[in-house]
């Protein structure tokens, strides 16, 4: 299981990625991965809730663009706010 400090680092970075996504939407850009991982830095991913935290949001990203209606945005907030109460727990 992720840390608090790392599944909130995670979301707020996950939001930051999406955000960047939205704003430059129609133009050519790299896309979510390749922005939460530049936000992340060359540490993320060096053990296994890190690696289950990655997997998990590619997950629900993809369940996100099959449902129109969804917010992943809200999801993301939902994440941080609750990484920061200590009582999500991300990954394995």
């Amino acid at each position: 299981m992720l840390t608090a400090a790392e599944a909130e680092r995670f979301f707020m970075r996950a939001l930051a990625a999406h955000e960047e996504e939205r704003r430059r939407a129609g133009a050519p850009q790299l896309g979510f991965s390749a922005y939460l991982w530049d936000g992340l830095g060359g540490t993320w991913g060096g053990s296994l809730a890190q690696t289950s935290a990655w997997e998990a949001m590619q997950a629900i990203r993809h369940v996100v663009r099959k449902a129109p209606r969804a917010d992943l945005a809200a999801y993301l907030h939902l994440g941080l706010r609750l990484s920061g109460e200590n009582q999500v727990p991300v990954g394995a």
